[in-house]
């Protein structure tokens, strides 16, 4: 019998800069961090979680600042050796899995931990490399025993522990146990998706059986840009508080929330319903509730998170992972591969032929490429990651074959310019599947990117899949690239800019730009409007759709824009 195990390292940055020496060379007592150390684990271990993630907090911060160039505890090479060592460390340890397990399959991989399959006759083999890993590293090992895990991506999962516990990460299901003081919105919808992810519970049945009436509130907010909210009526627009508890009404005479700016511009509160009650006293009945609405939105979410939309039509990724060997992952095709048949015989297209036309068919669409990026800082043009992405997406297709990537390390390791821009190293495995013979190729990719917070991650796998085409598809830069710079010799000339030099060369780039067209506009406002639907965030983008609306922008401006757009919408999942 199969059996599924996840494995993280006890409190690994900390761990690290103790047992290597990695804290910051300009701080005085180092073993005042070494007894806070000792104290997290021990509270840890006594269930004592409040006193346990203060610790915790603290013990992090430490290792936040060796790459912080404003605090006193700046030391980057210390801070890189934390990050390096240990996913050299953790890399070893898979490795070791690998090489001494003959049914372990790896399932995901984080910063600090591993999730795997394996036969449980295997499971002493696990216990002894584990062992010898711990006392070789001086690095602690927790172990989950799981019996049950449904993953999107390393951030987004619902899984079960054998000992029946849940836990769940990612903002479709985070709220399922009703959410908190912070955050309690659409927690009915979250607990649906996950009854239904594990359990296979019908969506409508979760739903149709509460009668929790604070389990089908909406609370949202309107950001400080906004002059007043208003609920279109029957009788015309009310106007209502600047943060508010909505629910999908019945009632076909009312309408939804509208956020009003002083210039009259109107916005629909994002994933507000069409019909709405705005209820913040708390003396809506349950009857009054449209449950249908919160089903479809429920469904439409749990589809989202098992990749159906993703997938595409002709053929989805079954990502339900248990203790049956039967539902590892594994591709499941709905269409069969197109067949040739010639003197009466069926000829399958073989693997390695689908392998070599897809990268003459990359070569093929490479030469339509065409540089719609501008580098302000730098001055030079660029063809865009979503070209690549696209023209990869489309070969794949073409050729019959399955596309999968998975997420191995996704690492923020450096501070730029300001505490929350993050350079971010991301590590993962591409792979290729034929849909006829299941055959497979495998790809490493890795890359990094700089933006704030995740924004740096999003980033980093985009040009992970861009410099994957690069490099296996397309010969040279000089003959198949158009972001090739034919002035190479300028650019390699090319030094560190200021950002007050930085700031004076767009403003130069701005005033010798042409306009953008109107149409490139409506595509900037159509994309801000689709991410905040997506995302929640009512008032993402406020200050660029103030921009947009006030006047005309340069193509300069636009091309910013669009780009900034494009990493946003990537991360949740938007073609743009």
């Amino acid at each position: 019998m199969r059996v599924i195990r996840n494995y993280d390292c006890t409190s690994l940055y900390p761990s690290i800069m103790i047992q290597y020496g990695f804290l910051s060379r300009n701080l005085e007592n180092k073993d005042t961090y070494e007894e806070v150390y000792h104290k997290r684990i021990q509270a840890k271990k006594e269930g004592d979680l409040r006193t346990s993630n203060a610790l915790k907090l603290s013990l992090n911060t430490a290792y936040g600042i060796l790459l912080n160039q404003y605090n006193d505890m700046f030391d980057p090479k210390m801070g890189r050796s934390v990050c390096i060592t240990g996913q050299l460390l953790l890399t070893d340890l898979i490795m070791q899995y690998i090489k001494k397990c003959e049914t372990v399959k790896i399932i995901s991989v984080n910063t600090d931990g591993v999730m795997l399959s394996i036969d449980d006759s295997e499971l002493p083999v696990v216990y002894a490399i584990n062992g010898e890993w711990e006392a070789r590293t001086r690095i602690g090992l927790e172990e989950d025993k799981i019996q049950k895990v449904v993953m999107r991506d390393v951030n987004n999962y619902v899984m079960r522990e054998v000992s029946g516990g849940i836990k769940v990460k990612g903002g479709v299901v985070s709220d399922y146990k009703g959410g908190d003081f912070k955050h309690n919105s659409l927690s009915i919808v979250c607990k649906a998706i996950v009854d239904n992810l594990l359990d296979n519970v019908e969506i409508d049945k979760t739903i149709n059986d509460c009668n929790d009436i604070f389990a089908f509130q909406m609370v949202v907010k309107a950001g400080g840009s906004y002059d007043k909210v208003v609920h279109s009526t029957g009788i015309g627009d009310v106007e209502v508080n600047r943060t508010n508890r909505l629910f999908a009404s019945k009632d076909q005479r009312v309408g939804a929330v509208y956020k009003i700016k002083s210039d009259g511009r109107r916005d629909k509160v994002a994933n507000c319903p069409l019909h709405a009650i705005v209820d913040n006293s708390g003396t809506i009945s349950i009857d009054k509730i449209d449950k249908k609405w919160y089903i479809e939105l429920a469904q439409k979410r749990a589809r989202e998170f098992r990749g159906d939309k993703s997938m595409g039509s002709e053929e989805e990724l079954e990502v339900i992972i248990d203790d049956d060997d039967s539902k590892l992952v594994k591709p499941i095709i709905k269409t069969v591969a197109k067949e040739k048949k010639a003197g009466g015989k069926v000829e399958v297209t073989p693997f390695k032929v689908k392998l070599f036309n897809l990268a003459r068919d990359i070569g093929e669409s490479a030469k339509s490429l065409v540089k719609d990026g501008y580098n302000l800082s730098q001055s030079y043009e660029y063809v865009k990651a979503s070209q690549y992405k696209t023209m990869l997406r489309i070969a794949v297709a073409r050729n019959e074959l399955i596309m999968k990537i998975d997420d191995m390390v996704c690492q923020p390791t450096d501070v730029l310019k300001s505490e929350k821009m993050t350079l971010t190293q991301y590590h993962g495995v591409l792979t290729l599947i034929d849909t006829t013979s299941e055959e497979k190729m495998t790809y490493m990719i890795w890359s990094q990117g700089a933006d704030n917070l995740d924004k740096g991650l999003s980033k980093a796998k985009t040009l992970a899949i861009k410099d994957f085409v690069k490099s296996n598809f397309l010969v040279s830069d000089a003959e198949d690239d158009p972001e090739a710079d034919t002035a190479s010799k300028s650019a390699s000339a090319k030094k560190f800019v200021t950002p007050t030099e930085s700031d004076k060369k767009v403003k130069e780039v701005m005033k010798d730009s042409t306009m953008a067209n109107v149409e490139s506009v409506e595509k900037l406002k159509d994309i801000i409007t689709r991410i905040r639907e997506k995302s929640g965030d009512a008032t993402y983008g406020d200050k660029v759709m103030g921009e947009l609306l006030s006047g005309p922008i340069t193509s300069a401006r636009e091309t910013v824009l669009l780009t900034k757009l494009e990493i946003k919408g990537g991360e949740y999942g938007l073609e743009i």
